[in-house]
């Protein structure tokens, strides 16, 4: 991904990370280099200019600090792959754009060419995809993980898709029925369509993913997007569910909760989904708490976006339940 000459504040909050990871952390250039994609030569050229900014003292002069210090424990209590911590934001929209935009970065940061990207629906994608820039990258496909809406709702999963691909200079691949549908005779119906039949075999390949986590509160996304019921989310919260990732709901163990509405979703299943290589979920709040830890737990994400407070509400549950 192009670069700046001129360092704004994600620049400076780029030099603000090699510095801690340098001179606090103890990680040396090539390990550095390897974490953010950046060649060894690059990160000596960083933490020299680091130097150069004042982001180097005595200690690091950064009110990124904090933020990084819970990535790293993020990573090691959980076992991500990486998290990305972004500063805790005065409203929630602040946040919520804060997270989609670092989201938006990393994505930028990994794709490679040929990739198959694994899209997700949520107002959380909407700040993704909107965040995204352009790409040079080649071969690039986006496809639709989960049915779009239910009648009524007021997230549009097509229009993420569309965004996206458009933005990668990427085929775009639409997953074209309702993400939940009124019976298992009208699943298995659709699931002999010729194009929904393609949509999921090219999620199947998909090589990145990068979605929301839905929690089961009654104004869940998918109670709202009208694809399940107050009724149904109930049931699903009686029977331990504390979120969702692509409709498939689990407890705060990771573990998948049984009831027959998951009998009528149209999109990836949960063990296609734990095969993608690599998940990215943007996902901050209070309510999204435990939805965060049990789609971790259950190997539904490997990349974690959030922000500070939520990063240390996360850290102190793990702590007291001594449950990891």
């Amino acid at each position: 991904m192009a670069r700046s000459t001129v360092y704004d504040v994600r620049d400076r909050e780029t030099l603000s990370r090699i510095a801690w990871m340098y001179f606090i952390h103890g990680m040396n250039q090539e390990e550095i280099g390897r974490k953010l994609g950046y060649s060894r030569t690059t990160i000596t050229r960083l933490i020299a200019r680091a130097r150069e900014e004042g982001i180097v003292e005595i200690r690091i002069n950064s009110e990124y600090r904090s933020c990084f210090e819970m990535e790293l424990a993020l990573e090691e209590q959980l076992g991500l792959r990486d998290a990305i911590v972004v500063p805790t934001a005065r409203t929630d929209e602040e946040r919520d754009t804060g997270v989609g935009s670092a989201a938006a970065q990393y994505l930028e940061k990994i794709i490679e060419d040929g990739d198959m990207i694994g899209s997700g629906w949520g107002r959380h994608l909407y700040r993704v995809a909107d965040s995204l820039h352009e790409t040079s990258r080649t071969d690039l496909t986006v496809v639709q993980l989960l049915g779009g809406l239910n009648s009524g709702g007021g997230i549009n999963p097509q229009a993420i898709v569309e965004t996206v691909a458009r933005k990668l200079g990427a085929e775009g691949i639409w997953l074209t029925t309702p993400a939940v549908v009124d019976s298992e005779e009208i699943r298995d119906a659709l699931l002999r369509d010729k194009g929904v039949r393609r949509a999921l075999s090219a999620g199947r390949r998909a090589t990145k993913a990068v979605f929301g986590i839905g929690d089961a509160t009654d104004r869940a996304s998918l109670v709202t997007a009208n694809a399940l019921t107050v009724r149904e989310i109930r049931e699903l919260r009686s029977l331990g569910a504390v979120g969702d990732i692509l409709g498939r709901h689990f407890d705060i163990h990771g573990s998948l909760v049984t009831h027959p509405v998951m009998e009528r979703i149209i999109g990836l299943g949960p063990e296609e989904i734990r095969r993608i290589p690599l998940k990215i979920c943007g996902a901050a709040g209070a309510g999204k708490v435990k939805p965060i830890i049990g789609a971790v737990r259950g190997g539904f994400v490997t990349v974690l976006v959030t922000d500070e407070s939520t990063a240390g509400a996360i850290l102190e549950y793990v702590s007291e339940t001594g449950d990891r």
